[in-house]
């Protein structure tokens, strides 16, 4: 149903706003842009399997679902693109990962971003992905220690 909804308010919205939509043609940044869409649902999947993991512990995890969901939405540029901020604030945000799950896949497919800059984001991508990947493990590995099942 939401998939459904989506596609008729995308579609009227187009209709009357008329946007201009930007194809990227070179072949290069497809290909970057692809790995930046990959490296970012990997961290995604992290993320939510860290707060999933909260079950752990608590027998609450939607509300801290739904906080992460609104501080990604800030953090990672959907509320608004973070070229804005002061280069200051946007030079933290680039050593966060929240960047690269929204905004540098973007930036990338826009043809925005330098060679250099790209592979930066990547290796900053890779490694946060490796991070999360580790700091998943060790509290999945705490969590199964605390575990305890109800039933027959």
């Amino acid at each position: 149903m939401n998939i459904i909804f989506s596609i008729i308010e995308l579609a009227v919205l187009f209709a009357i706003l008329k946007p201009p939509l930007f194809i990227q043609t070179e072949s290069l940044y497809l290909i970057l842009t692809l790995v930046a869409i990959a490296l970012a649902l990997i961290m995604y999947f992290f993320f939510n399997f860290l707060l999933g993991l909260i079950g752990f512990w608590s027998p609450e995890v939607w509300a801290p679902r739904f906080i992460f969901t609104i501080l990604l939405n800030f953090f990672a540029g959907g509320l608004f693109p973070l070229d804005i901020l002061p280069k200051f604030i946007f030079s933290v945000f680039q050593l966060l990962p929240f960047t690269y799950l929204l905004y540098f896949p973007i930036k990338t497919y826009l043809g925005q971003l330098t060679i250099v800059e790209i592979f930066t984001g990547i290796i900053i991508s890779l490694a946060w992905t490796v991070l999360l990947y580790l700091i998943v493990r060790y509290v999945w590995r705490k969590g199964l220690l605390v575990y305890t099942g109800q039933g027959r």
